[in-house]
């Protein structure tokens, strides 16, 4: 019905809720893919970075307005 399989709307679920923790909580990278329920810190790295485009520190960094990582990237696409 979605679209995708089981596995691939729990990834997307866990990495919306990582999105969210990144923006608005000040807990260590670990915490927060641990959090969201990933066992590998370098996993959600890696999956954080392929489905949005940076890593989650530079988001973190871009969605408090401490640089503009994302218009810079869209800029050059």
């Amino acid at each position: 019905m979605l679209g995708v399989t089981p596995h691939q709307y729990l990834v997307r679920s866990r990495l919306r809720h990582a999105a969210r923790k990144l923006a608005d909580d000040d807990i260590a990278v670990t915490d927060v893919a641990y959090d969201v329920g990933f066992g590998d810190l370098s996993n959600f790295v890696r999956t954080f970075h392929r489905a949005a485009g940076v890593s989650p520190t530079k988001f973190r960094q871009a969605s408090r307005g401490e640089r503009k990582i994302l218009g810079e990237r869209l800029a050059l696409n």
